[in-house]
C-alpha cells in the first residue's frame, strides 16, 4: 500500500511540469517577430533625420575656422 502511493505521486510529478513546458514554449518563440516588426522599420526612419543636420555642420568647420585667422 505505501508503494502504491509513492508511485502515484510520482507520475503526477511528471505530468504536470510536462504540461507547464508544454504550454510556456509555444509563447516563447511568438514574443521576438512581434517586436521585431516595429523596430526594422523605425530604425530604418531615425539615421534619415539625423543625417540632415550633420551636412550642414561639416562645411561650418572650414567656415569658422576661416573668419578666426582673418579676424587675428
Amino acid at each position: 500500500m505505501i508503494s502504491f502511493g509513492n508511485e502515484s505521486e510520482s507520475e503526477i510529478a511528471p505530468h504536470s511540469f510536462l504540461q507547464i513546458g508544454q504550454i510556456i514554449v509555444p509563447p516563447l518563440p511568438s514574443f521576438p517577430p512581434l517586436p521585431s516588426f516595429p523596430p526594422l522599420p523605425s530604425i530604418r526612419s531615425f539615421p534619415s533625420p539625423p543625417m540632415f543636420p550633420i551636412f550642414p555642420l561639416f562645411p561650418t568647420f572650414p567656415i569658422l575656422q576661416l573668419f578666426l585667422p582673418q579676424k587675428k
